[in-house]
This record gives structure tokens, C-alpha cells and sequence, in this order.
């Protein structure tokens, strides 16, 4: 599977990093993932994270974060998930955490702010 490259929040569409593969294709996958809400990709109605069917305004603690865990461990590419923070302050809500890949022994961070 090959994935267009995000670079400042647009979409690279010339140049030699178009494209991502590997380790850090799967990093961004995991940050498209949860920064969609599901059902939203016409191809895949099944992604996306359960932002209002779970996470706003219905559950707290535990139950957020098992949706939330749930979503990075679906991506393709992820193999374990190594460790996960959910800061919570205000209006703004990040998750961040990193991973180990079927590419690579090395974890890979990944970050979405929403």
C-alpha cells in the first residue's frame, strides 16, 4: 500500500516525497484515522474513529481510551501498540503514542491533535 505524504497539511502532489511507505506510512495512517470521524472515507466506511458514537460527551476514562486504542491498533501495519497518552484540556484533546510496525523493530511515534 502506498500513501500520498501530508507536508504542513497538504497533500504533496510532486516532488521525491510524494509518497510514504513503510514505517512512516503507517504513522500517518494512524494520525488520518484518528482525525476522521467514522464512517467518513467513502472507501473505507468502517475507519475513521467513533468520535460521536463513543468519545464526545458519552464516556470517560477507560472506555475513551480503549476506542481510541482501538483505532491505532486497526491500522494496517501496526503490530503493538508501545505506549499511549490522552491529554485532555479545555477544547482540545491530543493523542499521541507510539508503535512498532510489520516494517521496522523500531517504534514510531505518532501524534493527532484534534
Amino acid at each position: 500500500m502506498t500513501t500520498r505524504a501530508i507536508i504542513n497539511g497538504q497533500m504533496a502532489t510532486s516532488g521525491s516525497r510524494m509518497f510514504l511507505t513503510g514505517a512512516a506510512e503507517v504513522a500517518q495512517n494512524i494520525t488520518t484515522r484518528l482525525l476522521w470521524f467514522y464512517g467518513e472515507a467513502f472507501l473505507e466506511l468502517d475507519g475513521g474513529t467513533p468520535w460521536f458514537q463513543t468519545i464526545l460527551g458519552k464516556s470517560r476514562g477507560p472506555e475513551r481510551e480503549a476506542a481510541l486504542k482501538r483505532v491505532v491498533l486497526e491500522t494496517p501495519g501496526v503490530a503493538k501498540l508501545t505506549s499511549f497518552r490522552l491529554d485532555v484540556s479545555d477544547n482540545r484533546m491530543t493523542v499521541s503514542g507510539s508503535v512498532l510496525t510489520i516494517h521496522s523493530a523500531d517504534e514510531v511515534p505518532f501524534a493527532a491533535q484534534v
